[in-house]
């Protein structure tokens, strides 16, 4: 179950990147210098919570979304790479050890970002409502003879819910729907995938042009 809702995820990545216009893209600053070639792989959800909606889907959208609004990053679709997962029996592992298959694709991507989502869930301390969320990171640079990490972190965040989510009608607002954005869980996730965004683009400037 667990392979085929990442294999799911993938295949909706796909159809996600046409909401954010990625052919609108260009690849140079307005310097000249090209931009950095990432492939943001679909977020996989080892969190298995219990939504009414996707939240790999939701991630992936939103970090794409995010990385996108910067125009500093060049984002493109790695078929071969997309593939090559989908391919993958279930015991695959979106952090595996193994990364000398990336080279062995016929891959344009400089960079390759593996996201998995493994904590997602609401704490009480007495006062007020707590999101706790955790998202594995790791990006991995191409452009050498041997692929090499260039971060690999656990990013998390702890997000204060006003008022008892208890009380909010998923159903009638779910990602996706215009009042989403302004509940405070699709606040959280916002400013999660905001400041995961940074991050990324961060790590990937820095090991691009020093």
């Amino acid at each position: 179950m667990f392979f085929k809702r990442c294999a799911l995820s993938l295949i909706l990545l796909l159809t996600s990147c046409n909401s954010v216009s990625l052919d609108d893209q260009t690849a140079f600053h307005d310097d000249g210098r090209r931009k950095p070639v990432v492939c943001l792989l679909s977020v996989f959800d080892s969190s298995f919570v219990d939504l009414p909606w996707s939240l790999s889907e939701e991630f992936t959208a939103n970090i794409q979304q995010q990385l996108f609004k910067s125009k500093t990053l060049y984002l493109v679709q790695d078929y071969p790479l997309v593939n090559y997962l989908l391919t993958q029996d279930h015991n695959y592992k979106p952090f595996q050890q193994n990364l000398e298959v990336l080279h062995q694709l016929p891959l344009q991507s400089e960079f390759v970002v593996f996201l998995d989502l493994i904590r997602h869930d609401f704490g009480n301390n007495s006062h007020k409502d707590q999101l706790n969320m955790a998202m594995r990171v790791r990006i991995i640079d191409l452009r050498g003879k041997v692929p090499r990490i260039v971060l690999q972190e656990l990013f998390e965040k702890k997000a204060s819910i006003l008022g008892s989510l208890s009380f909010i009608d998923f159903r009638t607002h779910p990602w996706g729907s215009s009042s989403f954005s302004l509940l405070p869980i699709g606040m959280a996730h916002n400013d999660f995938c905001e400041k995961l965004a940074e991050r990324i683009q961060e790590y990937i400037l820095v090991a691009k042009y020093h």
